[in-house]
């Protein structure tokens, strides 16, 4: 597909007013909603507030935040800024959309490569990556980056994904025109792509297969493994309601800071990037992630670009499977997994100063240097020094200790044969151990396994997809009673099945062999409100009830709506009450029915007296 040339935009840039003393945070933050920040103005405090759905309001937000923004105690914020050339656009592309990008070039010379940055879910490329970005350009690299549409500073409504395809477009859109670039299309390209953006990374190199000249992935979201792959009904409920509400937030999610952030400080700092999606998914953006996590897991084995995966073992956000899986299938003759120790899922953001500065300083720099040329390699990790002294035209075997883990690699030294033209890797294949199947599973009591067969989390997506399945029958039958639609759509044992068989799933995982014991707790064997109340304790068990009550409430409903039609009383009032008080609905509807039956009589009979003969 030719891609058209984007054009600049002619809106003027913000002028709004930026902050020059740091604060800190008060209040915490409720989902989806900032926190209360202490040393700002009211005013400010106002703008961050608003509703960020559209991007204006989140680039008055972000300018107006900018300069505290940058000034939280992050270790890799404190890296000097001297001879740094940053730039900051916004470029309408091909389809309209105005996109946010940014680069960050070396002031005083020409990059050694160029690197292309994608986001994750949850983030942007003006926060935490403003650090990352520093130090590449530190050691002379180029750094690109952009917002994804619908994501900090560019156009869309926050945090929707309509077509994961077209957002991936999109990069590749903006990516190409960096590659061809006269300063910089001869320089070595490479992808760097971190939890969602590392599926982002793969879809851009499975679209360009020859394009680029590596990947660094942390913590990519590529693969989702078996054991927390969603229910096959979950995920096709999911899919047909995404289709009525594509735009709800009705996703059930956890908070991504707590489980993806080691370091309490650090986690704090996420609620700095005002402009960073925090609120449940939107349903059609959850149904692109599982079909593109799908995609690739059906295609690992096509990925051939040089890799470097990095993945924290105590990541409960993306499991470390999922890059265990990319290493073994992926076809690339140049690929590295490293598996940190006791590492959460923000590897460059979360995790102690010292961690994040050993991982941007040892991984990222080997990546990108050509130390595996040299025919000495000095590393310092954790405080010692591992030094090799191979011969020429050999491969060398070196063994390093990174936060308690061991890893294994082979280098071509000087002389040696390079497997690949621009290699990243330079050849190099690694392994790593301990291997993953045999590691024993962590034990960490303050965090939940981000996992769609948690129970909690089945309760709590059940909940939400059981009642927004039946809410489209209930505007029908509120909206257009007597459309042929509605009358079709009733008549339907579809729903009844699907909520029959969502409620037998979760009586199933709920049941135990205390459910009969606390159902009938008397001597009598007579239900008692005291074991009731601790049977509906259990979410699993609370979820289970409200399936079989929204069940009963259609049912309910739908026989008012056509004893409605039968008899042509007005239905409507009592259709909406049998949605959550069916007791209160039939009642009204017999009440309604009554009075109907009576003011139709007292009509008739009017009638026949005026048209009788005596009344003449």
């Amino acid at each position: 597909m030719a891609l058209k040339p984007t054009r600049p935009s002619s809106r003027p840039p913000l002028n709004g007013f930026r902050i020059r003393a740091c604060c800190k945070m008060g209040e915490r933050a409720v989902v989806g909603k900032p926190p209360k920040f202490k040393g700002i103005s009211q005013e400010v405090q106002e703008i961050l507030e608003a509703d960020m759905e559209e991007a204006p309001a989140r680039r008055r937000a972000r300018e107006a935040f900018k300069e505290v923004q940058l000034s939280i105690d992050f270790c890799l914020f404190k890296l000097p800024c001297d001879g740094l050339k940053m730039n900051e656009s916004y470029e309408v592309n091909s389809r309209g959309v105005e996109i946010f990008t940014k680069s960050w070039l070396p002031g005083t010379c020409c990059p050694k490569a160029v690197v292309c940055y994608c986001h994750g879910y949850g983030d942007t490329c003006t926060f935490f990556f403003e650090g990352i970005a520093r130090k590449l350009v530190s050691a002379g690299y180029g750094v690109f980056g952009m917002d994804y549409p619908g994501f900090g500073l560019s156009e869309g409504l926050h945090g929707y994904i309509p077509s994961f395809d077209v957002l991936v477009d999109d990069v590749i859109e903006h990516f190409s025109k960096i590659r061809e670039n006269p300063e910089f299309c001869s320089l070595p390209r490479f992808l760097f792509g971190q939890s969602m953006g590392g599926a982002v990374a793969l879809k851009v190199h499975l679209k360009q297969p020859d394009a680029w000249n590596g990947a660094i992935l942390v913590a990519p979201m590529c693969k989702i493994a078996d054991d927390v792959a969603p229910p096959w009904l979950l995920a096709q409920i999911l899919i047909g309601v995404a289709k009525f509400l594509p735009k709800q937030k009705l996703v059930p999610q956890k908070d991504l800071a707590e489980m993806a952030f080691k370091e309490l400080d650090k986690r704090e700092m996420t609620a700095y990037n005002v402009i960073a999606y925090k609120d449940k998914p939107r349903l059609r953006t959850a149904v692109e992630l599982l079909r593109t996590t799908q995609e690739i897991e059906r295609r690992l084995e096509e990925v051939s670009l040089p890799l470097l995966i990095l993945h924290g073992q105590a990541d409960v956000v993306t499991d470390p499977s999922v890059s265990k899986a990319l290493y073994e299938k992926a076809r690339s003759s140049d690929k590295k997994l490293i598996l940190y120790k006791d590492a959460y899922h923000s590897l460059l953001e979360g995790e102690p100063d010292e961690t994040i500065t050993q991982f941007v300083s040892f991984p990222l720099k080997m990546v990108f240097s050509a130390g595996f040329l040299h025919s000495q390699l000095s590393l310092k990790i954790n405080g010692s020094v591992v030094v090799t002294r191979p011969t020429c035209n050999q491969r060398s075997t070196f063994a390093l200790k990174c936060t308690k883990l061991p890893i294994y690699g082979r280098v071509p030294v000087r002389g040696s044969k390079l497997l690949s033209d621009q290699s990243f890797m330079v050849g190099s294949r690694t392994i790593t151990g301990p291997y993953l199947r045999s590691c024993q599973p962590y034990k960490r009591s303050c965090v939940v396994r981000a996992s769609w067969l948690a129970s909690s989390q089945i309760a709590s997506s059940v909940f939400t997809l059981g009642t927004a399945a039946v809410l489209p029958f209930y505007t029908l039958m509120v909206l257009a009673p007597k459309a042929e639609l509605t009358k079709k759509s009733m008549e339907s044992s579809i729903p009844y099945i699907v909520l029959g068989l969502l409620y037998a799933y979760l009586l199933y995982l709920s049941w135990t062999p205390d459910t009969l014991r606390l159902m009938f707790a008397s001597k009598y064997w007579l239900p008692e409100l005291s074991g009731i109340a601790k049977m509906f304790s259990n979410e699993m068990t609370l979820a289970s009830a409200w399936i079989h009550l929204l069940a009963v409430d259609l049912f309910a409903a739908r026989q008012v709506f056509h004893d409605g039609l039968e008899n042509e009383t007005e239905t409507r009032h009592s259709v909406s009450l049998c949605l959550l008080f069916c007791p209160v609905g039939i009642v009204s509807h017999v009440l309604t029915k009554a009075v109907t039956k009576i003011s139709r009589n007292s009509k008739h009979g009017r009638f026949l007296r005026c048209s009788s003969p005596l009344s003449k």
